[in-house]
């Protein structure tokens, strides 16, 4: 599974995190925004992690 967010929405980057996914990169000036372009984070889990169950459980 995949989840991409701009790096500066904390609360996503946070749903990332508890879902047991690591950031795998970030895509410089990858979207527009108010300001001009943002970066974009890449976060993952592979299917074993995610069968595994929640990080708290392994």
């Amino acid at each position: 599974m995949e989840w991409v967010t701009k790096s500066g929405n904390k609360r996503s980057i946070a749903v990332a995190r508890r879902l047991g996914m690591r950031r795998d990169g970030v895509l410089r000036a990858a979207a527009p925004g108010p300001t001009g372009r943002a970066d974009m984070e890449v976060w993952s889990v592979l299917a074993p992690e995610w069968t595994a169950g929640p990080p708290a459980a392994r």
